[in-house]
């Protein structure tokens, strides 16, 4: 079917990306892109927990990081653009794109 316009309207009813969490550092997570499974550089900072979120904003997996590894398995999630934030023990926020390709 033409269409001359389209409208889309999202309601949004857990939590969502915000203003503030974009005012925070960027951190190297790798390989990137990746199938799936991502590496947190760990040598720079101490991450206590992070939070995925997709391109409509809203969290789709977070941990907080118990065993202090820099493993972040999204595996069960499609390919596409994510954005995670990691805070440190001083309470700083990271962030970076992440993509998932399994078609590389």
């Amino acid at each position: 079917m033409k269409a001359d316009r389209m409208e889309l309207k999202y309601f949004m009813e857990t939590t969502v990306i915000s203003k503030n969490n974009f005012d925070s550092e960027w951190f190297k997570i790798y390989p990137n892109p990746s199938n799936g499974v991502f590496y947190i550089d760990t040598q720079n900072f101490y991450v206590e927990k992070w939070e995925v979120y997709n391109l409509s904003g809203l969290m789709i997996k977070n941990n907080f990081n118990h065993f202090h590894t820099g493993v972040v398995d999204l595996t069960e999630f499609p390919d596409g653009i994510y954005m995670i934030i990691a805070t440190t023990n001083d309470n700083k926020q990271l962030k970076q794109k992440i993509l998932i390709n399994r078609n590389k």
